[in-house]
Formats: structure tokens, C-alpha cells, sequence
């Protein structure tokens, strides 16, 4: 949806071929911008990769949480290996997919604690107020996705629990990515010089 319009030129290529407007290939799309060529995702690509993190983590996850870590994980770099590729206009949906793989690991987590009263004692478990935790586990009947989003599973279950249990973020590989181009200000691509 933020996509921006291709421009309408045409490029002659090394091979002779001349290319007008975007040029798809597979999951990516060429833009012609301004100064410098983009590479974006595709929405196709998006939507595959939603429907692939519904899949491997789905709402009754009968294996330990860290099994399902693991099938993330792998899916996760096989695509970032691919996608890595793409310039900065993705790094915001990365975020995006980061967060909500990391909801639904919570709700699955959440699950797995079954009880209200179990949800409380090991929020406060892992460091969140007395007050808050019970308030949090016993305000209403909320269903665990819409628990799994409050301030105090957000604040036990942060970032930094599921980087030091092994989740990879799509954003921060993304950044380190050693294969993806880097646009110079002059508009040329380069590769980076390790």
C-alpha cells in the first residue's frame, strides 16, 4: 500500500533488452525510481508469508514453545535469504511480521499456562507487578489473543525474552543481511566489501 508509482522510462540493459515500467520477478518487483532502481516485495509474497506464520504457529501449539521457535526460525531465514534483497521500503513490514509473530508466540505461550491464576503467578514471575499481573489475568473474559497484547504480557514476554529463547527477527537480519544490495548515493548498486 505504500508502494510509490513506477516511473515511465525505459532502460536499455547490457543485453539489449529494453525495460519499461516495474519488472517482476519471482516474489520482488523492479521500481524505477528518481535515482536509483527499488526492490520491493511483491504483495503476493506478503500473503504467502502471513499464511505460513498462521501455519506454524497455530491457536492449540501441542509441542513446547520453543519447537514452534525452531520451525519459525527456519522458515524465517530461508526467506530473509531471499528477500534480503530488498531495499529499505520493507524494513517496515519486517517490523510488522516481527511483531506479530511475536504476539502469537505470547497467546501460544499463554496457552500453554492454562489457568488464570497460573498466567498470574508467572507474570509476576517474570518481573511484573503483584497488582498488575492479577488485574491483568482476572480483568474480564478476555481470550488469550486479546490477553496476549496487554501491558503486562507485553512487558514479561518482551523482545528480549524471545531473542534469548532463539527468535530470529526478520528486521534485524534483514539489516545485517551480508548478500543485499546497498544503493549508493550516486544512485549505482553495490555489493558490500567484506
Amino acid at each position: 500500500s505504500e508502494q510509490p508509482t513506477p516511473a515511465k522510462a525505459e532502460v536499455k540493459s547490457l543485453t539489449g533488452i529494453v525495460l519499461t515500467g516495474p519488472q517482476k520477478t519471482i516474489g520482488l518487483m523492479l521500481l524505477l525510481g528518481l535515482l536509483y532502481w527499488r526492490l520491493w516485495r511483491r504483495k503476493r509474497s506478503k500473503d504467502r508469508i502471513d499464511a505460513k506464520i498462521r501455519e506454524l504457529t497455530p491457536r492449540r501449539w501441542g509441542r513446547k514453545v520453543d519447537a514452534c521457535i525452531t520451525a519459525i526460525n527456519a522458515y524465517v531465514l530461508g526467506w530473509i535469504g531471499f528477500f534480503g534483497v530488498c531495499t529499505e521500503g520493507v524494513l517496515r513490514m519486517l517490523q510488522g511480521l516481527d511483531a506479530h509473530i511475536r504476539r502469537r508466540l505470547r497467546a501460544i505461550q499463554l496457552a500453554h499456562w492454562k489457568t488464570k491464576r497460573t498466567i498470574a503467578l508467572r507474570l509476576i514471575g517474570l518481573g511484573v507487578k503483584r497488582k498488575t499481573a492479577w488485574n491483568a489475568a482476572y480483568s474480564g473474559r478476555r481470550s488469550l489473543w486479546a490477553l496476549s497484547h496487554t501491558a503486562a504480557v507485553d512487558k514479561a514476554l518482551r523482545n528480549a525474552h524471545w531473542a534469548d529463547r532463539g527468535l530470529e527477527s526478520l528486521a534485524a537480519r534483514w539489516t545485517r543481511h551480508p548478500a543485499r544490495l546497498q544503493v549508493a548515493p550516486s544512485g549505482q548498486f553495490m555489493l558490500p566489501m567484506e
